[in-house]
């Protein structure tokens, strides 16, 4: 064991001390008696919450470690420490599986195990060979996948899993080529016969789960009207329905038949004109949706990790009756599911205006739901937190009176409210961890008032005229949007597709009085023969005083030329362009619409296109349909022993 604790070790002592400090603190609260196990790390993004996931893991897998071993657990070793990762995307929870392991290398293959299950159905059937010795499991979940069901039957070896479990039924057995063709659905034989091949070889079936997820399927089950009609059937359970399917086809099914199960029904009498394939499909899924929820409540895991949580949050709901909720619970509301935790850099909104703190409409509602799951629905500690938030924000309000100032406040309010939460949240900030953070961000004050213009009044009173009748035609108010979409971006009407104001303006193109405001407002519009041909110069014809003073602020000293930003640290003499602009850097911009990022990056994009065709001396078109690839694929060629270009 010495070369594990040597690497647990390596493991933890490569945290910066912040991190370190999250994982004491997560490891102190979870293991403190009449703690719900449940904690959020909520760190600021870039802080490496997954690296203090790693660390807890560390950590938690060392305590396993140290209680030592049973004699029982000599002739049937102790399984392995077992992670489940619940993220958002199958992408994300592949990389970060392997950053979670602790073990690299040679070490991961010795003493990491290959993860059991991938998604919930899969739990059914388990390998029939142990552990190994190996110590630390890290299985992945995504929501799409284990917690959404109804709207698939599922993957290939879901159903395959799931016809294995249904021949173990007795009055299923005699059906089995009728109801191995149902479960094997459109895929190929040779397909289905692999997986045949790879169950036998390596999994059985958990007895104890099996036989809990048939004895449900004697419930009964709402099959389609057209299914229940062709069976002859009502009010049958879905073992009584899966029988009747199989007394149905039995007889038209020869025994060397390659055919999907849609071709099979083709060949039988009536199939095919009296029920849809889609009732099929739909009792496949039913029937992966009972045994994922019979699953979902034998999955066990020494710890849970919900990455970015606030994007499947309906998990965390145990009052609502969803599916992701129902099949959630089942894993998260049993007695000791084991210990959560939760990583979210933005669990939920932080700011919000007075105005919502008085009627009570700000993020609370979401904070309180986030604290119902972490507090494990513990009402004396919501009380707690719930009274001291509202003494808090009691004494915040105050400062609207002109006779209270900040030095009047007292902490002491602020002061509950943060044990009220310290035992469940874990959060830091760059300004916690060091001296002159934000030292990093140069914050500069865009001028407008110097790249105002004529062409911007003109533009708004294009657009202000076009808006005054669609609001007149369809009996709708629009003025207080246009300001804000006017002073967000030039050619605003060119990028406000899927807003209401579009729609409502597309709903009456046909009306005589919007197609000649239309002709009117072409200010408010890209100018697209004027792009086609690359002569619309933002940084002087933009509408938009924003915009032309952003270009001329950024597109400066050849920036096109750039393929990528100049090293702060170069190696080598810088040349050309990157010589020119050693000191740029990114440029953050923030803004409120949806528009905004399509219509910048489109327009920049533009910009830096037409900059570089014009210094080419090109009269290339920019549009695809106008130009057959003018731009041909970046090459690189040795043009000097120097240079490479």
């Amino acid at each position: 064991m010495h070369e594990v604790f040597e690497q647990i070790d390596k493991t933890l002592a490569g945290l910066k001390d912040f991190q370190q400090a999250s994982v004491e603190r997560v490891i102190e609260n979870f293991f403190s008696e009449g703690h719900s196990e449940r904690i959020l790390v909520a760190d600021e993004v870039g802080l490496g919450k997954t690296v203090v996931a790693k660390g807890v893991i560390a950590q938690m897998l060392r305590r396993k470690i140290n209680e030592g071993v049973e004699p029982a657990e000599i002739e049937h070793p102790r399984p392995p420490f077992r992670v489940t990762y619940i993220c958002s995307n199958l992408a994300l929870a592949n990389e970060n599986r392997k950053k979670l392991a602790v073990f690299s290398d040679d070490l991961a293959k010795k003493y990491v195990r290959e993860p059991s299950f991938g998604r919930l159905v899969e739990l059914a059937a388990k390998e029939k060979h142990g552990a190994n010795g190996q110590l630390l499991e890290v299985c992945s979940l995504t929501p799409s996948t284990s917690f959404s069901l109804t709207n698939s039957d599922g993957n290939v070896w879901e159903r395959h899993i799931l016809f294995q479990c249904l021949m173990r039924h007795n009055l299923l057995k005699p059906w089995r080529p009728v109801l191995d063709r149902l479960m094997r659905s459109e895929v190929k034989q040779s397909t289905w016969d692999t997986r045949e091949r790879w169950f036998q070889g390596w999994y059985e079936l958990n007895e104890d789960l099996v036989d809990e997820f048939l004895s449900d399927l004697e419930s009964e089950v709402s099959l389609s009207e057209d299914l229940a009609d062709w069976l002859e059937v009502s009010g049958c359970s879905c073992i009584d329905g899966l029988v009747a399917i199989g007394r149905r086809i039995s007889g038209c099914l020869p025994d060397d038949s390659e055919k999907t199960w849609n071709e099979l029904l083709g060949s039988v009498a009536g199939a095919a004109s009296d029920v849809s394939s889609a009732s099929f499909y739909r009792l496949r899924s039913e029937l992966r949706t009972r045994l994922a929820k019979t699953c979902a409540r034998h999955i066990r895991a020494d710890l849970f990790i919900l990455d970015e949580f606030q994007r499947f949050d309906s998990l965390l709901d145990m009052s609502t009756d969803s599916e992701n909720a129902l099949i959630a619970q089942e894993v998260f509301k049993r007695d000791s599911p084991g210990k959560i935790l939760l990583l979210s850099a933005t669990p939920f909104k932080a700011l919000s205006r007075i105005e919502d703190d008085e009627v009570e409409a700000s993020h609370q509602e979401e904070l309180r739901h986030l604290l119902t799951f972490l507090m494990n629905s513990d009402q004396q500690r919501l009380s707690e937190y719930e009274a001291a938030r509202k003494d808090l924000l009691a004494t915040i309000l105050r400062l609207r009176d002109d006779s209270f100032s900040v030095e009047d406040l007292s902490n002491a309010e602020k002061l509950r409210v943060e044990r009220a939460l310290s035992d469940f949240i874990a959060r830091t900030e760059r300004g916690q961890i060091g001296e002159n953070v934000d030292s990093v961000f140069r914050s500069e004050r865009l001028d407008c008032a110097e790249y105002f213009s004529q062409s911007d009044i003109k533009s708004f009173a294009a657009m202000t005229g076009l808006a005054d009748t669609v609001d007149e035609v369809s009996q709708a108010r629009h003025g207080h949007q246009l300001m804000e979409f006017y002073k967000s971006a030039p050619w605003a009407l060119s990028f406000l597709g899927g807003y209401s104001f579009r729609d409502r303006l597309e709903r009456n193109l046909k009306n005589s009085k919007v197609r000649s405001a239309l002709g009117k407002s072409t200010m408010s519009w890209l100018p697209r023969e004027r792009i086609a041909n690359f002569r619309l110069n933002l940084s002087e014809e933009a509408p938009n005083a924003k915009v032309r003073g952003l270009v001329k602020r950024i597109l400066n000293d050849r920036v096109e030329e750039l393929l990528w930003i100049p090293p702060s640290a170069p190696h080598y003499p810088l040349q050309g362009a990157f010589a020119a602009n050693r000191n740029f850097t990114k440029t953050l911009l923030f803004s409120a619409w949806a528009m905004v990022p399509r219509a910048l990056s489109g327009l920049m994009s533009y910009e830096v296109e037409r900059r570089l065709q014009k210094r080419k001396g090109s009269r290339s078109k920019y549009f695809v349909e106008d130009k057959k690839r003018s731009v041909p694929l970046m090459r690189l060629a040795r043009i000097s022993h120097e240079k490479v270009a």
